[in-house]
């Protein structure tokens, strides 16, 4: 079962989000679209390969990992579409240790319950890289 771990932004933004993207997809091929109807945007933290059995033990790891982190602002800097051919819709984060934390928390968390790599969706090739942390997060992952 693949799953998505995420933040979703409160529904007032998540509308206005996917209005937004809506408009800049109008009469383009795009393959997945986060409009706020069948894709609600999000922020994710970390996508997952798990055996359903474990559901309960990765639902109990990110409530311990939420406990130790206290609420805090996720802030913008842009918005923008660099690349039409490639379907590519994105929110440049502004820096936020809180959000590095969590998100590191969080993979270092849960990703002993992973199994197996998280498929290839979109529509780009994976640089050599990226095929690297997709079929391994070392033991020791650490988000700088």
């Amino acid at each position: 079962m693949l799953l998505d771990i995420v933040i979703l932004p409160p529904k007032k933004l998540r509308d206005d989000v996917g209005k937004k993207i809506s408009n800049i997809a109008k009469g383009r091929p795009y393959t997945y679209l986060v409009d706020n109807k069948k894709l609600i945007p999000h922020l994710s933290l970390f996508h997952i390969n798990i055996n359903k059995r474990n559901l309960p033990e990765l639902s109990e790891k990110i409530r311990v990992v939420l406990e130790h982190h206290k609420p805090f602002n996720i802030r913008s800097v842009k918005f923008g579409h660099p690349s039409v051919k490639n379907g590519q819709v994105f929110f440049l984060l502004a820096k936020s240790r809180a959000l590095k934390k969590l998100h590191t928390d969080i993979v270092n968390s849960c990703h002993s319950l992973r199994a197996g790599e998280v498929p290839l969706t979109g529509i780009t090739k994976l640089t050599s890289l990226a095929k690297f942390y997709q079929k391994k997060i070392p033991e020791n992952f650490k988000f700088r």
